[in-house]
């Protein structure tokens, strides 16, 4: 199957943390951890920091808090549709899939997603994430690239999948050569202050409150 995305001239992937090649699968971890997909109170607690510590462990060892095996992919074209319909859901309108399919097969044939990574329950496509030149519209233009579009199915939510996709985004921009990489979040700033990503300012934008941030490759 064709590849969805590839950036400018990539290097061969490295191994780390479990990523390897093409592909990354995860295996039991039984615990209860919070991940991209939860929603943290605004004080940046959780559960506790045992939590915190195994989403840690979780991010160093590929594993998911579940013992269903999952795999991280690149996303294929027919890939496509599906998520389509989750981002028109999700953030925009269900009418709009149609358009929001046309503008990902366009923006992939232009290379403007450099990286498009899926996570599949054995056939079936359970989430996504992208590495793309830009994001938030014409703001920020001098930032690239970007981690955006990350969707969890319901379903398999807090599972570890969040994690596991935002790392492989960040390996796949250490692949393609960038020095840092960017993403805004109107929930999940604790969180990915966790992961190691740095606060660069605050600002509405779509009538949220949202942090823009990047992190050191």
């Amino acid at each position: 199957m064709p590849r969805a995305g590839s950036g400018p001239a990539p290097r061969p992937a490295a191994k780390v943390s479990g990523l390897e090649g093409n592909g990354l699968r995860c295996v039991g971890f039984d615990t209860n951890s919070p991940y991209l997909d939860r929603h943290f109170h605004d004080d940046g607690h959780a559960d506790g920091c045992q939590q915190f510590a195994a989403a840690r462990l979780a991010a160093a060892t590929g594993c998911c808090s579940t013992g269903r095996m999952f795999e991280v992919t690149d996303a294929e074209l027919t890939d496509l549709p599906v998520i389509a319909g989750w981002y028109a859901s999700e953030w925009s309108d269900p009418t709009h899939e149609e358009r929001i399919l046309g503008s990902l097969r366009d923006r992939l044939a232009h290379k403007k997603i450099y990286a498009m990574k899926v996570v599949r329950d054995g056939e079936r496509l359970a989430a996504v994430a992208c590495l793309q030149d830009r994001d938030m519209g014409d703001r920020h233009p001098a930032f690239s690239p970007w981690l955006a579009g990350v969707y969890v199915e319901q379903e398999y939510r807090h599972k570890g999948i969040g994690l596991l996709l935002s790392k492989a985004i960040v390996q796949e921009a250490r692949n393609q050569d960038f020095e840092l990489c960017y993403l805004f979040t109107d929930k999940m700033e604790v969180w990915y202050r966790e992961q190691g990503w740095q606060l660069l300012g605050r600002e509405t934008y779509k009538d949220k409150q949202v942090a823009v941030m990047k992190i050191e490759l």
